[in-house]
């Protein structure tokens, strides 16, 4: 039972970290570059950044939250459930505070039309909102992934 635990756990960390990084990846490396781009460039490539990145997001969150649900329903420590409620407030961060800028997105993204005509400072400054927002929520599956190392080594 406690070699399964183990492996629960390092799966939990590692697509915390996956997450961690793909998030923060795409606010500090990705974002940029479509700043400086005109919206008919920079919004086609927000299509396949979003829809294409949520399929990959979806799954590593599921194995997280699973792995680290485990994790805390055998080992019901302080630290163990402070693992679990950082890695599963991505969800909560992303449904309570991102939704109107990824609504807002997604209508620019959907629209050709709409592309066409928004306003490139507009559009600019819906990605530094994105993107100070996805560095916040790349930095909450981190600080799971953080706690579980510490219950890992410590427990």
């Amino acid at each position: 039972m406690d070699n399964a635990i183990r492996a629960f756990q390092t799966f939990g960390l590692t697509s915390s970290f996956i997450l961690s990084d793909i998030n923060i990846g795409t606010s500090l490396v990705t974002l940029p570059i479509l700043y400086i781009r005109n919206p008919s460039i920079s919004t086609p490539f927000l299509y396949k950044l979003h829809y294409k990145g949520d399929a990959t997001l979806i799954i590593f969150s599921i194995i997280s939250g699973l792995a680290s649900i485990t994790a805390a329903y055998v080992y019901p420590c302080k630290r163990t459930l402070c693992t679990v409620a950082a890695t599963m407030s991505q969800l909560r961060w992303t449904l309570l505070v991102m939704i109107k800028t990824n609504v807002r997105l997604r209508e620019l993204v959907d629209s050709v039309s709409l592309a066409k005509t928004v306003d490139q400072m507009d559009v600019v400054a819906l990605l530094h909102k994105w993107a100070w927002m996805n560095l916040v929520r790349g930095c909450l599956p981190l600080f799971g992934g953080l706690m579980g190392v510490y219950a890992l080594v410590s427990g």
